[in-house]
Formats: structure tokens, sequence, C-alpha cells
């Protein structure tokens, strides 16, 4: 009886271990389909464009902001990096090339290197130039027997990137450079005829070209033009979409066979009348059957894509009308699956929101107190014509080296190829900063307060023809700099509300503030250099971004849905699992003291067995007396 007991309670603990696997199962099903869903959520995804190019002069590529089209261009030279080359040497540790110091400059970086008696050597100079890490390298080409020369290259191409080269070793076999191969600029003819845009740059990957697109230059193709093609990826996207339809009829399918009951068999599914399921998969399917709220329009389901529900409830995507809908309005498809912002104005810029955004397509009015602001500092001198003498720019901490001759368009640029480092673009402006001057204007390149800029010059602004600067530093905060006539102005962060609601401003960027009703963690990029009301944002949540954002919530690992749930499942499974342990455990008590009354009953009979055995022995033997 008691076992019969047990047996129950394993049955009933067998059938909770089966819904748990069946939740995991289920759980990876799910977490297949957000995964799906995360990839279209973003509205770039379906502005992915591919870029090719008819000849091998050319490769491209292409991101963000690329739009369809064909240009022509014309390859005139590629880039190349200067390269020097020393005089002939017998050996490669053991000629000495005297003490001091040797020093190459590039881009307006100084590699200075201090040779002495424990590195003068030609493989001890290449070492400490290698070791310096900066933007020259150098190696040893070997050109015959015993002849070894030293070759030193900047890393970046372009003339900006030319090689100089200054030493004051003595004592020794300094090496002499001459030019291998000279620095040379990429440039570019973009069309043909009168208004034919010719470019130069200093590398021969040109991104600021064709927007969104990366142009590659592999050869010269003087006269010869390459057309390079910006196509939409239909395919890319299509199959995205796919992909996506698949793992959701892939889900349907598991959940479907939970809630299935065979008459004939009188069995059902695993997971069949269960409520946590059944909610599951009605959530999962509202998404994908209801319209994007608040798009309007003709296009704002899936439906309208040529995604069709079948009876079965499986996806069907029908490619021929989906990819005319992608060729006609992509914007449309991507508002029907993404999380997606429309603006009433150029100024405001959607860049996302978070699960606290309410999306819905309500307009939110965007107001601005504070236009935000690049820190900057303007020369109190002009430049006068080309520089009279050397000089060198400290900026942020970089020291950028200037040559006698330079025009205030060779300072720019000399300043701007080195902007990644310093974080400063420089123009020539009017004393205040705008328009077009004479006057050098340093620019954080990031708005906002955090942007700083800080220069100083060797040279005084009164020694002839000079960058203006002038030898006293003058800082965002501090404009004057030599002379005090230098204009300039802290950066500004944006300032204002969205939805009359309180957002925090870095740079040109404003978020909907922790707690907001509706806005919290809605992302704006403001350009707008006015204040004032600029118009209004309204945030949409189409189906791909609503199944992420409702899925990633029931399979959260915390407290999602399934993993509640499999935690329940488990919760009981362990009580059973006490439940049979304790009548396992008074079972075996009660065999235990079953056995010990049967032992001592056995033990009595074999005692009046043996009495008994006794008593007839002595009848035995009264008998035989009488």
């Amino acid at each position: 009886m008691e076992n019969r007991v047990v047996q129950r309670y394993q049955a009933q603990q067998t059938t909770l271990v089966a819904k748990q696997a069946a939740f995991q199962n289920a759980n990876l099903r799910l977490g297949a389909l957000k995964s799906a869903s995360a990839k279209l959520s973003g509205a770039t995804f379906f502005s992915t464009f591919s870029a090719t190019a008819d000849d091998s002069s050319v490769t491209a590529s292409s991101g963000s902001g690329a739009t369809a089209g064909e240009y022509q261009l014309t390859v005139g030279t590629v880039a190349r990096a200067h390269q020097v080359l020393s005089q002939s040497y017998a050996d490669v540790t053991a000629t000495r090339l005297g003490t001091g110091t040797f020093t190459v400059t590039s881009g307006g970086q100084a590699t200075a290197i201090t040779l002495d008696s424990s590195n003068n050597t030609l493989g001890g100079l290449r070492d400490a130039i290698n070791a310096a890490n900066t933007n020259v390298r150098a190696s040893i080409v070997q050109d015959g027997d015993a002849s070894y020369r030293l070759l030193v290259s900047s890393k970046n191409t372009g003339t900006a990137n030319s090689l100089s080269v200054s030493s004051t070793l003595s004592g020794g076999a300094a090496p002499g450079l001459t030019d291998l191969q000279t620095a040379q600029d990429a440039t570019l003819t973009l069309g043909s005829g009168a208004a034919a845009i010719n470019i130069t740059r200093s590398n021969n990957s040109i991104r600021d070209l064709i927007p969104g697109v990366t142009v590659n230059l592999t050869t010269a193709s003087a006269g010869k033009a390459v057309t390079v093609t910006v196509a939409q990826d239909k395919e890319t996207i299509t199959q995205g979409v796919q992909d996506f339809v698949d793992q959701y009829n892939n889900t349907l399918d598991f959940l479907n066979a939970q809630f299935k009951f065979n008459a004939d068999s009188s069995t059902g599914g695993t997971l069949i009348g269960d409520f946590t399921l059944q909610g599951i998969q009605s959530k999962v399917q509202t998404i994908f059957s209801a319209a994007v709220s608040g798009l309007g329009g003709s296009v704002n389901s899936l439906v309208d894509l040529g995604i069709t529900t079948a009876a079965d409830g499986k996806l069907s995507l029908g490619v021929t009308k989906f990819q005319e809908v992608l060729a006609s309005d992509p914007s449309a498809v991507a508002s029907v699956f993404a999380l997606t912002g429309k603006s009433s104005n150029a100024a405001i810029q959607f860049v996302g929101a978070t699960a606290n955004t309410v999306a819905q397509g309500v307009p939110y009015a965007v107001d601005i107190t504070q236009a935000a602001r690049q820190s900057r500092v303007t020369s109190g001198v002009t430049q006068a014509g080309a520089l009279d003498a050397a000089e060198t720019l400290t900026v942020n901490g970089t020291a950028i080296s200037l040559s006698a001759g330079m025009t205030q368009a060779d300072v720019i640029t000399a300043i701007n190829a080195r902007a990644n480092t310093t974080g400063v673009i420089a123009r020539a402006t009017a004393a205040d900063g705008t328009g077009t001057g004479a006057h050098l204007s340093f620019f954080a390149m990031g708005y906002g307060s955090k942007g700083k800029v800080s220069v100083v010059s060797d040279l005084s602004n009164g020694a002839g023809v000079t960058s203006g600067i002038g030898n006293v530093t003058a800082t965002e905060t501090s404009v004057g700099g030599e002379g005090g006539a230098g204009t300039g102005e802290v950066g500004l962060d944006v300032v204002g509300t969205i939805n009359g609601e309180a957002a925090t401003g870095s740079g040109q960027t404003l978020i909907g503030a922790v707690g907001n009703a509706n806005t919290e963690g809605l992302s704006l990029i403001i350009t707008s250099e006015t204040t004032g009301a600029l118009g209004t944002i309204q945030v949409y949540g189409g189906a791909a971004h609503a199944a992420n954002k409702t899925l990633s919530e029931i399979t959260d690992s915390t407290d999602g849905a399934i993993a509640t749930e499999t935690q329940s499942l488990e919760d009981r499974s362990d009580g059973i699992q006490e439940i049979i342990e304790r009548l396992q455990a008074t079972n075996a008590a009660n065999t235990d003291r079953l056995r010990r009354k049967f032992n001592a009953m056995e033990v009595v009979l074999s005692r009046l067995q043996s009495q008994s055995a006794s008593i007839l022995a002595m009848n035995n033997a009264r008998s035989s007396d009488n």
C-alpha cells in the first residue's frame, strides 16, 4: 500500500520534470525568435545598401547614410607613404653610427632618438625608432652580400606625412637618407565635364565623397572612368525578414504541439492546459497580427508588406510584394518592423529609445532653452601670408610642426591631419569665429561642456608672419592668448524638454529623464542653433521591436514568465521529493519494525518447538517404561 503511494508521487514528479523540460525548450524557441526580432528592431537594417565598382582600380563598401545611385570616378593617383633609404652598411650590429640625436618628423610629429654606445648600430637605430611607436617605422633591407640599408617609412600616406630627417650624430658612420619613394596624395575626380569635382586626400580610403560609401583606391586609372553603383541590398533585407517569419513559425509549431490532444490515445502535449504558456502564445500572436500603433497610412502592418497568416496561424512571406514595397517606400517597411521616429523638423533627429519609452506614435513636443555649442578658440592676429619661419603649435598637448612657406590653408591641413589625436579641428574665420576670414579658429570636434581646446605657439605672433596664435596659451575659458585679442567660448550642452517632461543634455544629445511617464530613454540629436519650440517627434514601435521587447520580458532569466514558471515547477518537484523521501523513510522504518517482530516470533516459535520436542521425548520415554 505504502509503495503504491510513493509510486503515485513519483509519477507526479516525473510529470513536473517533463513540464520543466518543455518550458526550457519553449525558452530556446522564444529566444531564437527574439534574436530574429532584434535584428529587425533597428531602422538602419532596412536602409542596407551594397556598393560595387565595375573596375578593380576601385573597391567600394556601403554603410549608414548611403543612398541609391551611380557615381562615375576617375582615379588620378593613389596615395603613397614617404620612404627614405640610407647608404649601405657592411653589417647590422657592429658598425657604429656615432652618438647624439637622430630625429625623424612626419605629419607634424617628431620622433627623436638618442643614440649612445648601447644602441648606436644600424639595428639599434631601427629598434629604437620602432620602440618609440610613433607615426614612422623602420626596417633593414639587404641589397647584396654584406650590404644592409636602413629604410624609414611614414606609417601614413600623403604629402602631409612627408618625412624630414635631422641628425646631430658624430663620431661614427651617420646614416644619410635619400628618397626611395616620395609621398603622394590620392587624387580623384567625381563626374566629368565642367561640373566635375576634383578631390585630393592623404589616404586611399575615402569616406567623405559619396554619402555612406567608402571608396578604396587600389591603382591609378587616369583617363578611365569607373562606375560605383550603390543599390538597396534587397536580398539581405528579405532574408532577415524571412528568418523572422521562419522563427515565428517554428515557435508556433512548438506551442501548438503542447496544446494538442489525441482523442484516439487520450493523450495530450506536455503543457496542455497550461495557462502560462497559453498567455505567452496569445501575446506573441497579438504582436504579429496587430497594426503598428499610431502609424496610420497605407502601410502599417505585416499584411501590408505581403506577410499573410494561414488558417493554422503560420506566417508566409510574399517576396514579390515585400520587395515592391521595400523598393518604393523603405521607411514604411522600417516603421512596420522597427523602433522608428518621425520628426517634424530636420533639426530634431531620432536616435533611439528604451523599453520605458512609450512608442505609440503620439507627437511629443520638443522645446529647447539652450542650444548645444562647441568650445572655440580664435587667434587675435591673422596670418597675413605664408609663414616666415618654422613654427610649432601645441594643440591639446600635441605638438604640430609647421614649415616656413606654409599658407594658412596648409596650416589648417596640418592641424586637421592630427584631429583624431587632438580632438580639435581648425578653420579660417572672422575674428568672432564665424563665417570666413584670416583668423585661425580651433573648434572642439564634439559639442558640449566636455569639449576642451588649448592652443599655444612657440613663436610670438608679433614676429613676422606667423599662424597668429602667439606664445601665450589660449583655452576655451581663457581665450585672449598673446596680446589678449583672441576670442572664443566654452561649449554648451543642449537643454530642453520632450513632451513637457524633463530631459538631460550632453552635447547635442537630449535624452528623456528617468521616471518620465512617456519619454524616459527617448534619445534625440538637436542640431538647431536657436532655442524655442522646434517641433515634434513621434515614436513608433514596429512588430519586430514589440516582439523583441515582449520576448525579452518573457525570457528574462530572473523574473520572466518562463523563469518564474520553471522555478515554481522545480519547487513543487522538490516538495514532492521531500514527501517521497519521508514516505520511503517511514516505509523503511515499518519494514524494519516488522522484520524485528518476525525475528522475535521466530525465536519464540523455535523455543516452543524445542520445548515441544522435549515434551515429546519425555512422553516417549514414559511409554517405553510402561
